[in-house]
């Protein structure tokens, strides 16, 4: 078609991403979504087949997170001639993201959507591969307490208590999440 009242348009190629995942179990539920987005967007989700892959049709080229349920995060570029790339990564702090709920015991002591975890008692976090090390596992006291450092949008840093089973037990999010943020992205 031509003439004044037609329009091109430029669709990306999409390409079929196959990722071999060994320590998955068949059924298994992998998320694919793009990597640098500050927005929320819609990961595609698929099933680890018996073959122990994984595969996510219909996929432009960019830069993908693909992640599990369990927060094991591997970072993919899809470049334009298809053939993915596997990016290592090494993350150092945690992006705060609350539900949209009204009582959430993060919001109760200063943390909002955005603000940026870089330190626990001080200590800045160290890099690591594995986004699970960033928070410390430790069987704590119901009473105890821990510093958090925090950075907002605006660079400012800011420390806040917290009671450490409140805020990263399962119940302290009330449905919100903290997100591994990579070295040198914050």
């Amino acid at each position: 078609m031509s003439g004044a009242r037609s329009q091109r348009i430029a669709i990306a190629d999409l390409h079929r991403l196959v990722v071999r995942v060994d320590r998955a179990p068949a059924d298994h539920v992998m998320a694919l979504e793009p990597a640098r987005t500050r927005v929320d967007t819609r990961a595609l989700h698929a099933r680890v087949g018996k073959e122990g892959t994984v595969v996510f049709p219909f996929v432009p080229e960019g830069r993908y997170k693909l992640s599990d349920r369990r927060a094991r995060i591997m970072f993919i570029d899809v470049p334009a001639d298809g053939v993915p790339v596997f990016v290592a990564q090494f993350f150092d702090a945690l992006r705060v993201v609350l539900a949209d709920t009204r009582s959430n015991y993060w919001r109760d002591v200063g943390v909002a959507t955005g603000d940026v975890i870089v330190a626990i008692d001080g200590k800045r976090f160290s890099p690591t591969k594995k986004p699970g090390d960033l928070v410390p596992s430790r069987h704590a006291p119901i009473a105890e307490k821990v510093r958090l450092t925090l950075r907002s949008a605006s660079g400012a840093e800011r420390n806040v208590e917290v009671l450490y089973y409140r805020f990263f037990g399962a119940k302290g999010a009330g449905g919100g999440h903290l997100e591994p943020l990579p070295v040198g992205s914050w």
